[in-house]
């Protein structure tokens, strides 16, 4: 056991020295190549952990703790800070709920990380299911999968909604709405798919905005560097009451919300920067 721990503790001090003197070398071009690799290797030993410590209670949303715990280490590692406002009010919400935030990168797990509220799932692919230990880690988790297939899709959510409507369950899930990466000066459009999950369980939506990376991540650019991001959860919306023709106006509420509290975190950050 203490030959391996020696072992170990060798690999952690090449790869310590390794991210923070040779990488700072590189042109940024590169810095961001292998921050990157780096970045999804980590992804992949965080699943193989998961997995194996899961695998006692294999689809209980609580392993989730597994793979957030561990996405505190990546932030310390990649100097990413992160301010949050208005945290009580995720804190103070009881019972099952739908958070929705915008999707700028891959790298958003770190802050999703950080807010991770207990008993909450995320909805993908299911192409993700067979994506290595990532995938049986999301498996074994929880994760809730749905088909490329419409029909097959609104089924799974309807069974997902169900279970949220319950009063004997607690379900919170997180979904990006706008469906891809949008690292522009504006949030992408909204797909319906996590509003009508919300007013078919009668659940609360909660938006989170993450102000934008550009001032020390972009994939155009080539540049990953340490910075700083501010996030801020505004206030639930309530869809009791609300039906399939409310769902509409819901996204637009939503977004509009969301899109204004992005612009006014954009702007700050500029301030910053300057």
């Amino acid at each position: 056991m203490y030959i391996i721990l020696q072992y170990l503790g060798a690999c952690l001090f090449i790869f310590i020295t390794f991210f923070f003197v040779i990488i700072p070398m590189l042109p940024n071009a590169w810095q961001y190549r292998t921050k990157m690799s780096v970045y999804y290797m980590l992804l992949l030993i965080y699943g193989f952990i998961t997995t194996v410590l899961a695998l006692a209670t294999p689809r209980q949303l609580s392993n989730y703790k597994y793979p957030m715990a561990t996405l505190a280490f990546t932030r310390w590692l990649y100097g990413l800070r992160y301010r949050v406002n208005n945290l009580a009010r995720l804190r103070q919400l009881q019972g099952s709920y739908v958070l929705v935030s915008n999707h700028q990168s891959s790298i958003d797990l770190m802050g999703v990380g950080l807010l991770w509220p207990y008993q909450c799932t995320i909805v993908a692919k299911k192409s993700l299911m067979f994506a290595g230990w990532f995938g049986l880690a999301a498996w074994l988790c929880g994760c809730v999968f749905v088909s490329r297939g419409r029909q097959s899709a609104q089924a799974e959510m309807r069974r997902l909604a169900a279970r949220m409507a319950r009063q004997d369950d607690t379900v919170r899930v997180w979904i990006f709405p706008e469906g891809t990466r949008v690292s522009g000066a504006d949030l992408g459009d909204f797909k319906k798919g996590a509003f009508h999950l919300a007013v078919q369980a009668q659940v609360p939506v909660v938006p989170i905005v993450f102000s934008n990376y550009s001032s020390f991540y972009s994939k155009r650019s080539g540049l990953f560097q340490q910075g700083e991001v501010e996030a801020t959860v505004l206030e639930p919306l309530p869809t009791a009451g609300l039906t399939e023709a409310d769902v509409a106006d819901l996204t637009k509420r939503v977004r509009d919300a969301m899109s204004a509290e992005y612009s006014r975190l954009s702007a700050a950050s500029d301030c910053k920067a300057d």
